[in-house]
């Protein structure tokens, strides 16, 4: 017993001398951090420490409001006081939240971490447009949100959709809604504004109702989707060519098209990859007749043999998508020489079609449909330097290509006039697809993270993206349509310069001789 109350006495003694010590170190910190504080904002002035000529410190949230010193009103002047920032690294500072009842103290590197997820962080009313001055803790946002709020709709789980039924109304209108999922809560606010250039805009916000710590650990994808093609049609019997049909947009519309009971050809450079994606199609769609056929559109030899299999297999074609492509791709060739995205999005391409125009015409009526993108308005066709062998710009190289594209769809259409076949150009929007591979975002791993979530409300995905595309395919109310541009299952308006009828018969005579070709 006599050992027991020695020993609980000596535990005694030692908490008690604890205690003291910490009381008087707590009380030796609280002094030193009052230096620390801020005349303006009364906040603590943290490393990088900056001081006037006369020593008297700011913080650095106030400094950029003053013109002055507050203390001496002299300059404020950008002396740094290392004295002061080995100092402040051994002070512990009280959360900026005590006054709500936080005990805690830290020292500065792990203050703002802690007050970001301080369980006495007041929370404000999230809900926008709303003159709401509600404040609380976080447990309490969701309660005043349901509360207060009732026109919020909260949905469930990690993958929402939201109809949105009144979207084309006139005048700006928002939608806010919950998701909750993981264990938290996140606000959704997507905003239409009136038609700028022509074009609706859509702004989106997503929320965490938490900390900033908490929202690093989350990714958020928020899609518009466009129209989706409700054709039904039976394609049996009907024989269609896809080029990049392996991946993308192309194999999207390749399955879509499968699904109608089509005969398609999956025209791929890469044939490993084309017969993988090839199963999952026929196992997907229940159609045995897609075929995979060897097509590198850098190659004028490897379309030309392309072409003299395809004559052999088959004596129809009743749709030819030219869906392949590259995007700003680094300075290359094909094995022609030509500039790879010319010849890659427009030239070869042209051969192609050209080489398959007799077919098209025994099989009318059928259709052409060439991959476009809004970037045409941006492009030039450099008369001087079309294969750009002089200052060579991927961006002006791509756009020039997709300016060729337009002009070669408006030329083949005049050509085409009372054959019963038709061509169209179709923009699918802002698609997430390999093609994207070789833009700034995607090539540098900061502004992919960084970026990329930022630009998600804007893109589609390939599904979404194929839509459009089926829809210039299939639809019986293009039956006659033909020389349009064609976005987002509309016929769309288009620049004078794709347009351009001589710009237009120039290309075509070029590209006749780059291709060896003299037809019609």
């Amino acid at each position: 017993m006599s050992q027991l109350n020695i020993s609980t006495g000596k535990r005694g003694r030692g908490v008690a001398s604890t205690s003291a010590s910490t009381v008087s170190a707590l009380s030796s910190s609280t002094d030193l951090a009052s230096l620390f504080e801020c005349p303006v904002c009364f906040d603590y002035v943290l490393p990088p420490i900056l001081q006037c000529q006369s020593g008297h410190l700011v913080c650095t949230n106030c400094r950029p409001k003053l013109s002055c010193c507050p203390t001496c009103r002299g300059p404020l002047g950008n002396i740094r006081n290392l004295a002061m920032e080995k100092v402040a690294s051994n002070v512990m500072f009280p959360c900026k939240y005590s006054t709500s009842g936080c005990t805690v103290s830290l020292v500065h590197t792990e203050k703002a971490d802690h007050e970001d997820a301080c369980e006495f962080r007041p929370y404000s009313c999230p809900c926008p447009g709303a003159s709401c001055k509600w404040q609380g803790s976080l447990e309490q946002v969701m309660p005043h949100l349901i509360m207060s709020h009732k026109s919020i709709t909260t949905l469930q789980g990690e993958d929402i959709v939201f109809l949105a039924t009144d979207i084309n109304l006139p005048g700006a209108v928002d939608w806010v809604m919950m998701q909750s999922c993981f264990g938290h809560h996140f606000m959704l606010v997507l905003e239409k504004q009136e038609k700028y250039d022509g074009h609706q805009q859509f702004f989106a916000i997503v929320q965490l109702i938490g900390s900033r710590k908490q929202a690093e650990n989350f990714a958020y994808r928020d899609r518009l989707g466009g129209p989706k093609y409700k054709g039904t049609e039976d394609l049996t019997n009907k024989v269609v060519i896809v080029t990049g049909a392996n991946s993308g947009i192309g194999k999207e519309t390749t399955l879509e098209l499968a699904k109608r009971n089509a005969k398609v050809i999956m025209a791929c450079r890469d044939m490993e990859k084309c017969e993988m994606v090839r199963r999952n199609i026929v196992l997907d769609s229940k159609n045995k007749y897609v075929y995979c056929r060897k097509c590198d559109l850098a190659s004028q030899e490897s379309i030309r043999n392309f072409v003299t299999q395809f004559k052999k297999e088959h004596d129809k074609l009743h749709i030819l998508i030219n869906n392949a492509g590259v995007m700003r791709c680094p300075k290359s060739y094909t094995k022609e020489g030509i500039e790879m995205q010319l010849g890659v999005n427009y030239m070869g391409h042209f051969l192609l079609t050209n080489l398959l125009l007799d077919v098209l015409k025994v099989s009318a009526p059928s259709r052409i449909v060439n991959l476009a993108s809004r970037t045409y308005r941006k492009g030039q066709i450099n008369m001087k330097d079309l294969n750009f062998e002089n200052d060579y710009d991927e961006g002006r190289a791509y756009s020039q290509s997709k300016l060729a594209v337009m002009l070669f769809t408006h030329e083949l259409a005049n050509r085409l006039k009372d054959t019963n076949v038709t061509v169209n150009a179709v923009y699918p929007g802002i698609v997430d697809t390999n093609i994207t591979r070789h833009m700034f975002v995607y090539r540098n791993i900061i502004t992919k993270i960084l970026l990329k979530p930022i630009a998600w409300p804007f893109i589609k995905d390939p599904m979404q993206g194929a839509q459009t595309v089926l829809y210039a395919a299939l639809d019986p109310s293009l039956a006659k349509v033909s020389g349009c541009y064609i976005q987002d299952s509309e016929i769309a308006e288009v620049s004078e310069d794709a347009k351009d009828e001589n710009m237009a018969k120039w290309l075509w005579k070029v590209s006749e001789k780059w291709t060896k070709l003299n037809v019609m």
